[in-house]
């Protein structure tokens, strides 16, 4: 192994990290993320140069010494084999070794989650186009800092031993050291005896000063004894057993492979008798004889004393790496009521560090620490603030929305009387408080929450500043979302101004504040002063990261769409094509981003109307899919979905409700049936069940969406009201024009206090309500069936449509 430190310094005593990558993937990122763990965490980075000619058992040895694998993840890691994922990876899982992904391409999600490869674990990405997320640097920290003992915490832990043994032994025997250390510590009473060992030579480093502080704290001297010892010069020989010897120093020689007495005498001068490994008694007796008048059995019922130990046997501090040792302690102490074992003990449950993942028992664990933190700390106690605020975000992650708005109201009250408004930490809770709010889809309240955010920043630190300029882009976000789309280009276009003053107009922040310019202004059918901002980040992109860099293809692939919403379908179409190809030379035919370039294609032939042609490519585009994620996967269940929209274009009904039977089949096998996309998928059955002419089937599947997503996410969601209204045609069709009225007009009320009276969805409620005053049943029941059910009359009006928008008379 390699070893890379900040500053060159010695490894010794650091946490441990190993880095294995795609070989392809090198040189974009090693330095780089070298240099990013480095900011904030004092780290030993261990690494193989070439790492198909190591020798797998002493690899593997080395690698159960890591404390964290850092693994980039690339496309080429996840579909070629390689040692990062033929080996390193299993093995990090099969010793609960946390894993920290970090994403080098964007679109991979799904080839990443498969079971095979990454699964749930979450990954990093540092090239994330989420302006409103929380930064990638923030969230490396907080992850480095869950799974990494700190400086002061690995000083307490040292301190907690009773004793300590200095092991002598030749590097290329470090499985055997990991073995005698486990050895060692089977008896209870050797349990709490550290073990000094040099784990890893750097090249040119003098061990001299380290190897005589260790001797003046050991006990005593236990010598590692295989041929490697006598059958050529080495370190031990020359520097560590005679050091040993003037220090006076009790020794103890264990032969762990048979080797020659009479050399052994020769080169080691006054050595004992040698112990032999397979005599465990033996081993146990003469430690025993040792140790007894220091070993402190007493302390195996403190919470505190278990805490410790059970970190060093997690971490390697100065023992041998035995994670199964270290959970049981650390949970004992947990159980015992220690809050600080309690916080640990979560969050090795969120990283998998030395147990299963397990996101319930992360909160569960971490709900315990904060109410046992309560009991000893003051209610102003700021590591108590940031302890909630974690459980915030925990909650945020886990999709438990509710509880995070419940406890980040309450926290931030608390934070004001504590700290103030104006504190990084009370907007930090604010900010968590505001994302909950917006995942709920209370956007009205997220807006408030973002203004007040924009506010007080803009008051403390001013209006040019990144976190105030981070605020404008969240209310922007919020009016998207309400459908308000001037006051969302109003915001951000503050923000771009102010990112362009700040850090430049080709900063890749700022061109992301751009392209959110553009996106509203398509919103706003506005088309051509869409085109001409998203052709200027294309350009600035092409300039500046190249033809074929992923956020370049992504700006033209994003100029295709504006020239589809104008409904130019044959530029939109060679656009398309152009970004397909580069995808295919670039990426490879079934990477996702090439598979998505094709999708779009399919998407311009749908909505050209060219029907037939829409559906052969999406097909093509399952099919990629299915080969690359396989078929139960939720990748392939969309797309599925898409085909099966298509084939009802078609009038081909039963196909289209076989394959969305599928997709709600697989749903709920791997969502559950309650979760939101599930319900979706049950409520597009509905769908295409009516338009088969099967109104009363289809009431029944609309009735049983409708009431899970009443319960799901409430009235006011946009998918409870987007089920609502389709109830209402389904109704007025099928049996009750006076329930389907009523259900026309709530889904308009809500809407409008919701969404606001200009958004788009709104418009479409008071049109179906408007047609309950103006047309009489039969006339509306008609008009509804043409609308929904009739896949010729919507193919008719379609391309109507297509050729008046070409000609200039349909705006």
């Amino acid at each position: 192994m390699q070893v890379r430190t900040n500053g060159n310094s010695s490894p010794k005593g650091k946490a441990r990290v190993f880095f294995t990558c795609h070989p392809n993937d090198w040189d974009r990122c090693f330095d780089k993320i070298c240099e990013d763990i480095f900011k904030t965490h004092d780290v030993a980075i261990y690494y193989v140069d070439d790492e198909d000619k190591n020798d797998d058992d002493l690899l593997k040895t080395d690698m159960g010494q890591m404390n964290l694998f850092v693994i980039p993840i690339s496309f080429k890691l996840l579909i070629e084999p390689c040692f990062a994922m033929q080996i390193a990876l299993p093995f990090a899982k099969s010793k609960h070794i946390p894993i920290l992904p970090i994403m080098l391409e964007q679109g991979l999600e799904s080839l990443y989650a498969k079971d095979d490869n990454f699964g749930s674990l979450q990954f990093l990405d540092p090239y994330s186009h989420d302006l409103t997320a929380v930064s990638y640097e923030k969230k490396l920290k907080d992850y480095l800092d869950s799974v990494i003992i700190g400086d002061e915490m690995a000083e307490r832990v040292r301190k907690a031993f009773d004793a300590y043994v200095f092991l002598s032994y030749r590097k290329k025997d470090r499985a055997h050291a990991n073995e005698l250390m486990r050895l060692i510590h089977n008896d209870p009473l050797c349990r709490d005896i550290a073990i000094w060992y040099d784990e890893y030579l750097v090249p040119g480093e003098a061990f001299d000063d380290a190897i005589v502080k260790a001797m003046e704290k050991s006990d005593f001297f236990t010598l590692l004894v295989t041929p490697n010892l006598v059958n050529e010069t080495n370190y031990v020989q020359s520097e560590e057993y005679p050091r040993a010897i003037e220090a006076d120093l009790s020794i103890l020689p264990i032969e762990m492979v048979s080797t020659n007495r009479n050399e052994l005498e020769k080169q080691y001068p006054g050595i004992p008798k040698l112990i032999k490994k397979d005599d465990e008694d033996g081993v146990r007796r003469h430690f025993l004889q040792n140790i007894k008048r220091i070993a402190k059995s007493d302390k195996d019922n403190d919470p505190q004393h278990c805490f410790l130990i059970g970190l060093a046997y997690l971490e390697g501090i100065d023992v041998e790496v035995d994670r199964e040792r270290g959970v049981e302690l650390i949970k004992r102490s947990a159980e015992f009521g220690l809050p600080e074992a309690m916080k640990k003990l979560a969050e090795m449950y969120e990283s998998g560090y030395g147990v299963n993942r397990d996101y319930n028992l992360y909160l569960k664990w971490y709900e315990k620490a904060i109410h046992a933190y309560k009991r000893i700390l003051p209610d102003d106690d700021c590591d108590m603030l940031i302890y909630q605020n974690n459980l915030v975000y925990a909650y945020n992650v886990a999709g438990r929305y509710e509880n995070a708005i419940e406890l980040g109201g309450k926290l931030y009250e608390q934070a004001v009387r504590v700290m103030g408004e104006e504190n990084e930490l009370t907007l930090t809770i604010l900010g968590n408080y505001a994302r909950a709010l917006s995942f709920l889809c209370k956007y009205k309240e997220a807006l408030d929450t973002d203004e007040k955010i924009y506010s007080i920043s803009v008051r403390t630190l001013g209006d040019q500043s990144s976190d105030a300029l981070l605020s404008l882009n969240n209310i922007g976000s919020d009016y998207t979302h309400l459908g308000d789309y001037y006051k969302a280009l109003e915001f951000y276009k503050k923000a771009y101004n102010g990112q362009a003053r700040l850090l430049g107009e080709t900063n890749s922040l700022t061109l992301l504040s751009l392209e959110n310019i553009g996106i509203v202004l398509g919103n706003l059918g506005n088309y051509k002063e869409s085109l001409k901002v998203l052709e200027n980040v294309y350009e600035i992109r092409k300039q500046e990261l190249g033809d074929d860099h992923s956020d370049t293809i992504s700006s033209l692939f994003s100029v295709s769409l504006v020239y589809r919403g104008l409904g130019m379908y044959r530029t939109s179409l060679r656009i398309a094509k152009e970004v397909y190809d580069i995808s295919f030379q670039v990426f490879g035919e079934y990477h996702p981003k090439t598979c998505d370039c094709l999708h779009a294609i399919g998407t311009i032939y749908r909505r050209a109307f060219e029907v037939r042609k829409a559906c052969e490519i999406i097909k093509e585009v399952y099919d990629k899919e299915v080969r690359l994620y396989g078929e139960e996967n939720l990748n392939s269940a969309i797309t599925l979905n898409d085909l099966a929209v298509l084939y009802g274009q078609l009038g081909q009904y039963d196909k289209a409700i076989s394959c969305l039977e599928r997709v709600y089949k697989l749903g709920k096998t791997i969502l559950g049936e309650n979760h939101p996309s599930v319900i979706t998928y049950l409520f597009n059955i509905s769908l295409m069940v009516f338009r088969k002419g099967k109104y009363e089937e289809a009431l029944g599947l609309c009735k049983e969406a409708f009431d899970l997503y009443n319960n799901k996410l409430g009235e006011e969601h946009p998918s409870t009201l987007n089920c609502m209204h389709e109830l209402a045609i389904i109704h007025d069709v099928t049996c009750s024009s006076k329930i389907a009225k009523q259900y026309a007009k709530q889904s308009y009320v809500i809407s409008k206090r919701v969404l606001g009276a200009n958004h788009p969805d709104t418009f479409n409620r008071l049109g179906l309500l408007l047609l309950f005053y103006i047309c009489v049943r039969p006339l509306r029941r008609l008009l509804l069936i043409l609308l929904y059910r009739n896949w010729r009359f919507q193919l008719w009006g379609g391309r109507l449509q297509v050729r008046m928008k070409k000609e200039g008379r349909l705006t």
